[in-house]
């Protein structure tokens, strides 16, 4: 089979460079990170790199409304509100809508039978692991993953977002051992500056050079910056 890539490339950065062009097509990926790490940030760049490039996406999120998210997309430099109103970009807010304070341990399932939400190129969920943390068990999360593989057999892919601790050790490692591309992102503090770094730990199907650990920043009104001097 001949796979391509769904392109993330945008003019002022280079990221798209360090990830094989873009996100190939019948993966899921997973980016983990801890609160704070930049790992929103990085899906948030993706996803106008996928609409910038002509792709529907449609992106749920568990901490932002719809006004969160042009706010926050304004912030980084990457406008979406004409994306929203052309429909290709179907942004489904969940957290903000019901409230976190309360338990829900259907989302797994409500998310299964949701057909529509699969039907754009590409699916974020952000953070994956904060909706289903109460539903997942080793062999749960198996079934999810085996229901993530049949959505992208269709050349969709899907993107999800783990945050540190969420899930047990057990969960993670089956749902990690069953992704195509998992990307790994830690924050440090170093000579009084925030530093990031993504480490890409597998990246199937790539159509070019992929990094294997890239260093970037976020800033007001330009977004992602990837850092040369710590990209291997």
């Amino acid at each position: 089979m001949n796979h391509r890539i769904f392109s993330i490339e945008i003019p002022r950065d280079g990221l798209h460079r360090r990830l094989g062009g873009g996100i190939p097509t019948s993966t899921i990926t997973a980016i983990s990170g801890k609160h704070g790490s930049g790992k929103s940030a990085i899906v948030q760049r993706l996803l106008y790199g996928l609409l910038e490039n002509n792709h529907n996406v449609t992106y749920i999120s568990t901490e932002l409304t719809t006004k969160g998210l042009i706010d926050q997309m304004d912030s980084l430099g990457y406008p979406v509100l004409e994306y929203l109103t052309a429909r290709h970009l179907l942004f489904i807010p969940v957290f903000p809508l019901i409230g976190k304070s309360i338990p829900r341990k259907d989302f797994l399932t409500r998310l299964m039978g949701a057909k529509k939400l699969f039907e754009s190129d590409v699916c974020i969920i952000d953070t994956f692991s904060a909706l289903v943390k109460d539903q997942l068990t080793p062999y749960t999360a198996l079934d999810a993953m085996a229901f993530f593989k049949k959505v992208v057999a269709g050349n969709k892919s899907v993107v999800l977002t783990f945050e540190g601790g969420d899930l047990s050790k057990d969960v993670e490692s089956a749902i990690f051992s069953a992704v195509d591309i998992l990307i790994e992102i830690e924050r440090s503090i170093g000579e009084g500056e925030i530093q990031r770094v993504m480490t890409i730990t597998r990246y199937t199907n790539a159509q070019d050079y992929v990094g294997s650990v890239i260093g970037f920043r976020v800033e007001a009104k330009r977004g992602i910056i990837v850092d040369i001097t710590t990209v291997a």
